[in-house]
């Protein structure tokens, strides 16, 4: 029984240990399996953090190219518009080129044209290609009849009277209202906004009622100096391109204006001078000697006589006093007017000393007009200011001729700066008879 007990207490013994054995072994392999667990739990956890790494990474990825999408569609459209805006400033820059060449061109014309007659038709022929010109005209403010005038406006290519309108009268043309008030006036229906309230002006219009008219004030200095206007049949056949021409343009034609004013001035007094002068050579001519006198005197001559100008400071003179022919030949100073005053004062002082007071001596005779000079012309008093003193005066020869025989002649001779030549009968050769080196008046050493 004890060894019953015993083989039981063995068998129970061995049997633990076997349950001990096998619970090991079930611990190893559940441990085993809780670290395969583990590292499956590991490796997906690790794998699913890489995807959503990953994952991450693509979004981020995509929302960047989506971004660098939208950026570059964006500056393509922004390129887009900006090269939109480039071309429309090309354009722009174009037709404000082309203005301005046009302008140019127009400005070059007009500027150029002193005949103010002429500078209407040139301004409208060269604007007519641009906008519609049924009506054109320039008028100027005339300060003594208070009012504006109206020379050559052109209507449908003809050319109206000369007219004027009124700067006085209490209702004021547009033209007078543009100039006084110094601003321009653009209307496109003249009928309705104007001559509705002012009825009185249609009886006074010159020509056709326009549809749309265009006034710009004239400037010169920033002074009013007229008006230029633009009119058409159409109603607003004007684009503000135009307007703007035609804004630039008025400064040419002010110009242009002020310059035909200043030079039919000039050309009005130039024509007044150059009349005064012609009737000076008139009246110089006369005192010339004639050919018929001359041939009295002689059987033949030779003479060279070529004014710079249309009066002259060189002259000759003639005359026969007691058997005497007495002959002189002048160099006065300076040319035109100023040379002919002192060939007036050389005509008269021979006459004087010659033939009213019988002087017969050629050297005393260039004497006394060298001292009536000086004082006629206030020579031979002491000026303050030198630079201002008188220094006319005059080169010249005279000869006195006497007939001793038929063939016998005697010539005697005084010249102040003017040599006598002379070539005695049947001989070529030339002599020579030298004169002082003194001029007849003006300041010299006594």
């Amino acid at each position: 029984m004890n060894e019953t007990k015993r083989l039981q207490a063995v068998f129970e013994s061995e049997r633990q240990e076997q349950v001990i054995s096998v619970l090991r072994e079930q611990k190893k392999l559940h441990e085993s399996e809780i670290e395969r667990q583990e590292i499956w739990n590991y490796s997906l956890a690790t794998g699913s953090i890489l995807l959503l790494v990953i994952a991450i990474l693509v979004f981020i990825q995509k929302r960047e190219r989506d971004n660098q999408n939208k950026e570059i569609l964006e500056k393509s459209t922004e390129i887009s518009q900006q090269k939109e805006e480039i071309t429309q400033q090309n354009n722009q820059l174009k037709e404000t080129f082309s203005r301005l060449f046009i302008l140019s061109e127009i400005g070059r014309k007009i500027t150029a044209t002193m005949d103010e007659n002429a500078l209407i038709s040139i301004i409208k022929e060269s604007i007519e290609p641009i906008m519609p010109v049924d009506g054109f005209g320039i008028g100027i403010y005339n300060p003594r009849s208070q009012a504006i005038e109206y020379n050559n406006f052109i209507e449908n290519n003809e050319t109206l009277p000369f007219h004027i309108e009124s700067a006085t009268e209490e209702t004021k043309s547009l033209s007078v209202q543009s100039f006084l008030d110094d601003k321009e006036i653009f209307i496109v229906d003249v009928k309705k906004e104007y001559f509705k309230e002012n009825k009185q002006h249609i009886s006074t219009l010159l020509g056709k009622v326009p549809q749309t008219a265009f006034f710009i004030p004239l400037r010169i200095r920033e002074k009013p100096i007229g008006v230029m206007t633009i009119q058409s049949f159409e109603k607003n056949p004007y684009t503000e391109d135009n307007l703007a021409l035609l804004r630039n343009l008025s400064t040419y034609v002010s110009i242009a204006v002020a310059n035909a004013n200043a030079y039919k001035l000039i050309h009005d007094k130039n024509q007044s001078i150059l009349d005064s002068m012609r009737y000076a050579k008139t009246i110089q001519g006369v005192l010339t000697p004639t050919e018929k006198s001359i041939l009295n005197q002689f059987s033949d001559y030779c003479l060279v006589y070529s004014p710079k100008d249309i009066v002259s400071g060189d002259f000759y003179w003639l005359t026969k006093v007691n058997g005497f022919t007495f002959i002189a030949v002048v160099d006065c100073t300076g040319h035109g007017i100023p040379g002919a005053f002192m060939s007036m004062i050389g005509n008269m002082l021979l006459e004087e000393l010659i033939n009213q007071e019988k002087h017969v001596q050629p050297s005393k005779i260039l004497t006394l007009m060298h001292e009536r000079i000086r004082k006629l012309l206030k020579q031979d008093t002491k000026s303050k200011n030198s630079s201002k003193s008188n220094k006319d005066g005059m080169d010249m020869i005279l000869c006195r001729i006497e007939k001793r025989t038929s063939a016998l002649y005697e010539v005697a001779y005084s010249g102040a700066k003017r040599p006598l030549w002379y070539a005695e009968p049947s001989h070529t050769e030339i002599h020579e008879i030298g004169a002082t080196r003194s001029s007849i008046g003006g300041k010299q050493r006594e």
